[in-house]
């Protein structure tokens, strides 16, 4: 096998790594930003660093582990051909935002990301997020989307804090796990799985926050809280903590059911579950209630209050009132 170690280079162009071996590792590190490529690829490891400038990722196939740093003036890492990784990916762009979001991307490993700006990462395998990633850059946007069969986990990350942009997560086959707080400032927070989603902690002040899973059901936690809400499990939601919004809320399950086990609130409310609803806490509207059931029960052991019209209906089942619960409109229907 061959190795490669280039420790003091200036290209300005793109260069091109081929190890032309099944073990070679190859360490660069050039003092400007530049294109780095590898039409043969790299046998085992990869390592490259531009003190200065920017890095667009060319590259093909890493048979181990990959590490990209940009970390000097003008710094940033983008791609511009999708990578395959076999082992863990680092990449470090303190100065800039990075940029891996080519979906054809395959990271068989962990990811560390330490991100100075925006980061954007999309892959068709899982994006797992290593414990000592930085990704809470002020103002900027956290994107992490996984295809095929792939999950999305940052909770080894623990909480994530983007100050004011907006956060997107999603999986479109697999599961999306998160711990910790995972907060906006007042950008939006938008969670897409395929699995089961147990929401914790999201808060997005005045920004939009949207939990969703298109198979499967929605459960929150604890107490989450935004401008406008949507709760949207296709199996079911749930509700186990306080959800707070400062505009609307829906909460949605057009295979399943809804069940309000904590106090939820919003200015027009709306709980539509297609198999039955349960409210066992308090729902507040500072406009129009809606709730609503096309083949099941709607159950209320706990006040509705709403200061527009509120509405209660099941279409093919039962409206039942238990344990004192009442119902306060401006207009009830």
């Amino acid at each position: 096998y061959a190795d490669i170690t280039l420790n003091n280079l200036a290209v300005t162009t793109s260069i091109d790594v081929n190890t032309n071996g099944v073990n070679g590792d190859a360490v660069l590190t050039n003092t400007v930003g530049t294109t780095l490529t590898s039409t043969g690829g790299v046998g085992n490891d990869l390592s490259f660093t531009a003190t200065n400038g920017a890095v667009d990722v060319g590259l093909t196939t890493i048979a181990g582990d990959l590490t990209i740093n940009a970390n000097g003036t003008g710094g940033g890492i983008t791609q511009s051909a999708a990578l395959n990784v076999t082992g863990t990916t680092t990449a470090s762009s303190t100065t800039g935002s990075i940029t891996l979001n080519t979906a054809a991307n395959v990271f068989g490993g962990d990811l560390t990301i330490t991100s100075g700006g925006a980061t954007d990462i999309a892959a068709n395998s899982d994006i797992t997020i290593a414990a000592g990633s930085t990704i809470n850059a002020a103002g900027n946007d956290i994107t992490l989307a996984a295809g095929g069969a792939g999950n999305v986990d940052t909770s080894a990350l623990g909480a994530i804090n983007s100050g004011g942009g907006n956060i997107t997560l999603t999986s479109a086959n697999g599961s999306v796990t998160t711990a910790g707080t995972t907060t906006s400032g007042n950008g939006n927070i938008t969670v897409q799985s395929s699995t089961a989603l147990n929401a914790a902690g999201f808060a997005a002040g005045t920004g939009d926050l949207s939990l969703t899973s298109t198979a499967n059901t929605v459960t929150v936690g604890t107490a989450v809280s935004a401008g406008n809400i949507v709760l949207d499990g296709q199996a079911g939601v749930t509700v186990n903590d306080t959800v707070t919004a400062t505009g609307t809320l829906q909460a949605t399950s057009a295979g399943g059911s809804v069940i309000v086990g904590d106090a939820i609130s919003g200015t027009t409310v709306t709980v539509t579950g297609s198999t039955g609803v349960e409210v066992d806490a308090n729902v507040t509207g500072t406009g129009d209630v809606t709730i609503e059931s096309a083949n099941g029960n709607v159950e209320l052991d706990a006040n509705v209050t709403g200061t527009g019209d509120v509405t209660i209906e099941s279409t093919n089942g039962n409206v039942e009132l238990d344990n004192g619960a009442v119902v306060e409109a401006g207009n009830a229907n």
